[in-house]
């Protein structure tokens, strides 16, 4: 696929060893990510945060990153901006997500998606065959970036349809380089990987690499209208499966890496996360409340 007349990729980037790379943390839907940028704002000062809002068309968001870069200010982007930010910055990056059980996560964005009313009469099916399949996968090899950067964000889920016939079939051989890029990608760029289902020992993980000192959190954006996993017919799953197998494949892969990270922790991250798991408990409920206060009054 060819795209013309847009922003061009950097392909100079700083020599300067000593400068510490600029974190982007690329939010993939519904793998806890609210939560976690709840947890970066209490570990950066506001100055020290870029959050992506798609308000901008592409290239003026990163004129803004650009402008805030070179004033130093800048310590970490976040938001829904996929893999290949880092192409058209002058600094150099490195790369934090979460990823997600990729049925867990499709059920979860769709049950989302129907608190909006014109996706109210899509079944999950349906959600699935489009806007469903293999979104890590996409999102993740740098496909998704390029349908950002000609369409916008906005556009981007509406793209989805354009290629999903593509993703849904897990034999394709551009679909397998897209996988083979993903897993790619993740060995490569990425600093810390999280596991959805694994959150606090992620936090435990990002608390280690990158040096964040508080991650005490409660979660937040919650789909409260998403059924029990147990009222799923074996059908609805085993369809939802098959159209997810670039994502599983995936998600597999992140595990691996994942694990390697609990290795690379040391000998003390059971100890640790023990700790933090008691602690949390109760900061948990702090944090909440101080939040329900301000929303009272704002």
């Amino acid at each position: 696929m060819q795209y013309t007349n847009i922003i061009k990729p950097n392909k100079y980037k700083s020599l300067n060893q000593k400068e510490k790379p600029v974190i982007i943390f690329t939010h993939i839907e519904k793998t806890a990510g609210t939560t976690l940028h709840s947890i970066i704002n209490h570990n950066y000062n506001q100055e020290q945060i870029f959050t992506i809002l798609h308000r901008e068309s592409f290239s003026q968001t990163i004129e803004s990153i650009k402008s805030q870069l070179s004033e130093k200010k800048i310590k970490i982007i976040k938001g829904h901006i996929a893999f290949g930010l880092h192409d058209y910055l002058d600094q150099e990056a490195s790369y934090i997500t979460m990823l997600r059980n990729p049925i867990k996560r499709v059920i979860s964005a769709y049950y989302f998606r129907q608190n909006v009313p014109e996706n109210t009469s899509m079944t999950l099916q349906e959600f699935c065959l489009t806007r469903g399949s293999n979104h890590m996968t996409t999102w993740l090899s740098g496909l998704d970036i390029l349908y950002q950067i000609k369409l916008g964000h906005r556009e981007l889920k509406k793209a989805k349809e354009v290629h999903s016939f593509l993703l849904t079939d897990y034999y394709n051989q551009e679909s397998l380089k897209l996988l083979d890029k993903a897993k790619a990608n993740l060995r490569d760029y990425f600093q810390v990987i999280g596991i959805t289902e694994k959150f606090d020992e992620s936090l435990l993980l990002f608390k280690h690499f990158l040096g964040w000192q508080n991650i005490y959190y409660y979660r937040q954006r919650v789909a409260n209208n998403k059924p029990p996993d147990s009222t799923f017919s074996p059908e609805v799953i085993k369809f939802i499966r098959d159209h997810n197998q670039l994502d599983i494949k995936l998600y597999e892969y992140a595990l691996e890496l994942f694990e390697k990270q609990i290795i690379q922790y040391g000998i003390n991250f059971q100890a640790d996360l023990k700790k933090f798991k008691n602690f949390n408990s109760f900061m948990g409920i702090i944090y909440q409340t101080k939040d329900k206060i301000k929303q009272v009054f704002k």
